[in-house]
């Protein structure tokens, strides 16, 4: 499995993920197109949903996902990637949410403690 250093600091859970994808899927109507994408979404929802495409890609082995959610997952990374690390970077201290985040929901029900580097 390809673990990019980025998801190692921030793993979105399954059910997240697949929502972040949808989300992606349905405001852009086929195609992902670039403009749309920092139109309709801030920056830190982008890097959630870079985070939630990546982890998608990394578990699809495992996980028998569509391949629509798999293409538009490889898109969105290829159309983001100039941006990855400003992206993930902006999801994680501001997003809405606080101690209610999904990042501390997901990581209680996995059992999984995040790594500060």
């Amino acid at each position: 499995m390809q673990v990019y250093a980025w998801m190692v600091y921030y793993s979105p859970c399954w059910p997240k993920a697949v929502a972040d994808i949808r989300r992606i899927r349905e405001a852009h109507h086929g195609e992902l197109q670039p403009e749309v994408q920092r139109q309709k979404f801030e920056a830190w929802e982008r890097g959630q949903m870079v985070s939630s495409a990546g982890f998608l890609l990394d578990f699809s082995h495992a996980w028998n996902l569509p391949s629509g959610a798999v293409n538009l997952s490889r898109s969105v990374l290829q159309a983001e990637e100039p941006y990855l690390d400003e992206l993930v970077a902006a999801s994680w201290p501001g997003f809405p949410g606080g101690t209610n985040s999904r990042i501390t929901a997901c990581a209680a029900a996995s059992r999984v403690h995040g790594v500060l580097f």
